[in-house]
């Protein structure tokens, strides 16, 4: 049986789900079943590129809703002063 061992940028992306789940009040264990991995050659798992990047593009997206769902909370309290 092979043994490995999470990259660095595994751990770091492992953080970030836990972060998501944590302020969206979701199930952690949701968002790591998401999570693809690979072998890097070097006996460490390292996050799927494709999944990678299909990651960023979520947290990106998650990150404008949130700036605009923020601008229209200001704009109704500066709207009722």
């Amino acid at each position: 049986m092979t043994s490995y061992k999470l990259h660095d940028g595994t751990i770091g992306l492992l953080a970030q789900l836990l972060q998501i789940a944590l302020l969206t009040g979701t199930d952690i264990v949701d968002h790591f079943r998401t999570l693809q991995m690979v072998d890097d050659g070097a006996g460490k798992l390292v996050p799927d590129p494709a999944f990678r990047e299909q990651f960023e593009a979520n947290l990106q997206r998650m990150l404008e809703e949130a700036s605009k769902l923020a601008d229209e909370a200001t704009e109704e309290v500066e709207g009722a002063s």
